[in-house]
């Protein structure tokens, strides 16, 4: 049984929150998810509602033949398209120095749909991870070159999961070895999470520097979050135990396997910064960087609390640990009237998972974006954008690919292979000021 914090949208997501043109050296809340300190300077209400259609597909090339057709493992991919709206609310509410703040987004998430009999069933056949953040804001302007800010983050995170278990090592104990058919459709149970729901709780701090209006710098870190999933994990028996009756009784199969378990997931501690220049009136150039301490989590581990199959009962599946991932990229904005505006944007993110601990559910790239988007001031108050930008990623390749479960249940098989993505995301905003 595998688990994930990242597949198709999950890299898309985290750089777009707050659109293309949002990072931590900008003032206005849209950038809230990079630094909260970030409304500190406005002077005014904003209000500002945003939507993201964004789609990613994933490919997944497994290595050497099919052990019953003697034929190499068809290609699996799996296509998802998914909505990502977002609000974001500042005021200062009369107050001369304090600036508060609401936003909701989706920092991250994945989903994705393969084939039941693919190659990868053992590790994924459908199914969802999506947070939900409600980010309340307090932002502080010190004199009219700093402002410090701090934010509670209130999650709501969804999970569901299909996959598939060989059962092949755990049967191999009770049934005669020559009767076992590794990878046989017959001897593979379907395990499944509901979809079940959680709640997290998080928060950030930052700082933003405005020595003039041509300069700006900003910083903030973002506290991790964690999700405990309290669900019911649920394995059908295999279609093989229907002709050992007697066999199925005693291995606590009858009517497949009842579990109940909990899920756990982490988000990473995050450093945002950011450093603007307006070198001209017309222009202005950005450049960024995010740092996730990723090594400091585990991916998703999943803990038995009770179980219909005694051996399970308290056993704990835990998770890998990745290494650090980052973000830098740069935005050039240029301003070519007072209601119209473009901007592009290229980034670079590394997401260092180890070769060994690749799989479809934990699939992570290093990729370059690009994006492009404009602003048009419909009047003196409102501001209506687009956007559209593409993430491409490099290839990667899982070499001996293994599971982190000392179980027998739950060992998959080798899943050494190619994996292959894209990610495209559309965007539209409306911003009003009052």
């Amino acid at each position: 049984m595998g688990l994930w914090v990242e597949a198709l949208s999950a890299t898309s997501l985290s750089g777009s929150v707050g659109g293309l043109g949002a990072t931590a050296a900008r003032q206005g809340s849209r950038n809230v998810f990079w630094n909260p300190a970030s409304i500190g300077p406005i002077d005014r209400t904003e209000f500002e509602i945003q939507a993201q259609l964004i789609g990613g597909w994933l490919t997944y090339d497994r290595q050497g033949d099919d052990r019953y057709s003697n034929t190499p493992h068809a290609s699996s991919t799996a296509r998802t398209i998914a909505g990502a709206p977002s609000i974001f609310i500042a005021s200062s509410l009369g107050s001369s120095r304090f600036r508060f703040g609401y936003a909701n987004y989706f920092p991250s998430g994945a989903m994705g749909k393969f084939s039941e009999t693919g190659s990868q069933r053992y590790e994924f056949v459908e199914g969802l991870f999506v947070p939900w953040n409600h980010q309340l804001s307090l932002a502080y302007q010190i004199n009219d070159q700093w402002s410090v800010g701090v934010s509670s983050i209130f999650s709501l995170a969804f999970i569901r999961l299909e996959t598939d278990v060989d059962l092949t090592p755990f049967l191999s104990e009770f049934i005669e070895e020559d009767q076992v058919l590794r990878e046989h459709p017959a001897m593979s149970s379907r395990a499944s999470i509901p979809l079940s729901s959680t709640l997290g709780f998080g928060g950030s701090f930052g700082v933003l520097y405005r020595p003039s209006v041509q300069w700006s710098l900003g910083a903030s870190l973002y506290l991790p979050i964690q999700y405990n999933f309290k669900t019911i994990i649920h394995s059908s028996s295999p279609t093989a135990l229907e002709a050992f009756g007697p066999a199925q009784a005693a291995v606590g199969m009858l009517d497949g396997i009842e579990n109940e378990g909990q899920v756990k997931m982490q988000s990473p501690l995050a450093l945002n910064v950011a450093l603007r220049y307006q070198p001209f009136g017309y222009w202005t150039t950005e450049f960024f960087g995010r740092y996730l301490f990723s090594s400091m989590i585990r991916f998703a581990s999943v803990r038995f609390t009770d179980s219909s199959l005694l051996p399970l009962k308290g056993q704990e599946i835990p998770g890998l640990r990745p290494k650090d991932q980052w973000m830098i990229g740069s935005l050039q904005s240029f301003s070519f009237s007072r209601r119209l505006s473009f901007a592009s944007r290229i980034d670079y993110q590394s997401h260092n998972t180890p070769d060994h601990m690749l799989s479809i559910t934990r699939a992570s790239f290093n990729s370059i974006g690009l994006g492009v988007l404009g602003r048009y001031r419909l009047s003196p108050n409102s501001v209506l954008g687009a956007e559209f930008a593409h993430s491409f990623a490099f290839r990667r390749k899982a070499t001996e690919a293994h599971s982190a479960s000392e179980l027998r249940l739950f060992q998959p098989p080798p899943t050494d292979g190619t994996y292959r993505s894209g990610v495209s995301r559309l965007g539209v905003s409306f911003h009003y000021e009052f």
